[in-house]
């Protein structure tokens, strides 16, 4: 993930709260893992500018990716990917699954 958003033009990582006022440049690690968040990917949410994370689907197995393409503060361009896991997925926890980046160096 740290090259994907270097190569984007991101050069710092935060971590994203509803009372960040998003920069140019700045990436934000949203910690909300609630299925809810997919909502807000479904629709592009501006919520989302310079956001990226993960949510998985206990229910149909999927882990969703997202990050927000466009570096620019005001500009959203949202990207998503999606991984389906077989098997038994009870054992998965958003506690285990983790999108982060520790160490971004740009």
């Amino acid at each position: 993930m740290s090259l994907l958003l270097a190569g984007l033009g991101y050069s710092s990582v935060e971590t994203h709260s509803d009372k960040v006022v998003v920069t140019d440049h700045a990436a934000y690690e949203l910690q909300d893992t609630s299925i809810g968040v997919l909502d807000l990917i479904a629709v592009s949410d501006e919520s989302l500018d310079n956001v990226f994370g993960i949510v998985f689907d206990v229910t149909t197995g999927t882990l969703t990716g997202f990050y927000d393409a466009d570096s620019l503060a005001g500009s959203l361009d949202l990207q998503t990917y999606e991984i389906e896991l077989s098997g038994d997925v009870g054992e998965v926890t958003p506690e285990n699954l983790d999108a982060s980046i520790g160490g971004f160096i740009a």
